[in-house]
């Protein structure tokens, strides 16, 4: 005989596929709902007479253990079916306003740079476990003329054959991560995390949206490194103070060194070469580089307009340490 008090009690049930609350529905077998894991008929309790709190119950007296699982899978799809709304994330690629965002590793790594925000998406239409392109997503939403995949993740998530699959498909898809949220929470605490804006439980794959913009930045970015490269001359760096003279941006030779150089944004990159004899470098004996750099100063202004043409923000010169730019 099953043990009833082992068995879990719940406040939500399917009946006839739509999440309904234990207020919502008749006493008893008559409820007419079942779990929505095992898909077996519950019993539902809520006579007022009744001491205990009004809750469901497997008429079998089972364990369902992943009712809860099963209920915030439900409701996640019937509240986005509902708002016909959600805030998903937006990426957008930062290019650098400084030449070695172009050409120095260390620089050009980190650009472009990936900006990811919120962004509200309105669906004109919405359709629950539909089979389409092959697979049967959660929801297919549908934004005017763009459909996006919607896939629910509390247990199970988009598995590298499955994005294999999205991709070979093109479609869009999004995956949303509530497989850390508290499997005790009610309906709307569930509607509270869907409708703040928490796209850090949120994927993409196979964004087109988010691809075209990638490869537009990785096109411009190729654009302004080709120009930087073509147009760049060098300077040699001289003495202990290690000025170099003529900077284009700044007229008094001697106030211009290394130093303003490596904050200027005109910079392409410094090279140091050390020469010395293999005696020296046995005898550990200190050998200093030559220095120079190479820039694009002398054409800042064409260097500019490129960046602004492409979107890319110009930000202030502060290379001198006076405040405003030189030229």
């Amino acid at each position: 005989m099953k043990d009833h008090h082992k068995t879990i009690d719940f406040t939500d049930a399917l009946r006839y596929g739509i999440p309904v609350h234990i207020n919502e529905v008749q006493n008893g077998i008559k409820c007419n709902c079942i779990c929505p894991s095992c898909k077996q008929p519950l019993v539902a309790y809520n006579n007022p007479k009744n001491k205990k709190a009004h809750h469901f119950q497997h008429q079998s007296l089972s364990n369902c253990k992943n009712y809860y699982e099963t209920m915030i899978h439900y409701w996640a799809k019937e509240i986005i079916n509902e708002q016909r709304e959600l805030s998903v994330p937006n990426h957008d690629f930062e290019l650098s306003d400084y030449a070695r965002g172009y050409t120095d590793y260390e620089w050009s790594k980190d650009f472009p740079k990936e900006k990811i925000t919120a962004a509200k998406v309105e669906f004109d239409k919405i359709l629950i476990e539909k089979h389409q392109d092959g697979i049967k997503p959660d929801l297919i939403c549908f934004v005017k003329n763009r459909k996006i995949h919607v896939e629910i993740a509390v247990t199970h998530f988009i598995d590298e054959l499955k994005a294999i699959k999205i991709e070979n498909l093109n479609v869009t898809s999004l995956e949303i991560d509530l497989s850390t949220v508290d499997r005790s929470l009610q309906k709307e605490k569930l509607k509270n995390i869907l409708s703040n804006g928490n796209i850090e439980r949120m994927t993409w794959f196979n964004n087109k949206a988010i691809k075209q913009k990638k490869a537009l930045s990785d096109q411009r970015k190729s654009t302004i490194r080709i120009f930087i490269l073509s147009n760049m001359i060098e300077k040699k760096v001289y003495g202990k103070a290690k000025n170099v003279y003529k900077c284009p941006l700044f007229k008094t030779e001697h106030d211009v060194t290394l130093h303003n150089c490596e904050r200027c944004q005109y910079l392409v990159y410094t090279n140091e070469i050390y020469e010395g004899s293999q005696e020296q470098y046995d005898n550990k004996e200190t050998i200093y580089p030559k220095v120079s750099i190479n820039c694009i100063g002398h054409i800042a202004s064409k260097f500019d307009a490129l960046l602004i043409a492409n979107e890319i923000t110009v930000r202030e010169n502060k290379a001198f340490n006076r405040g405003v730019t030189s030229r």
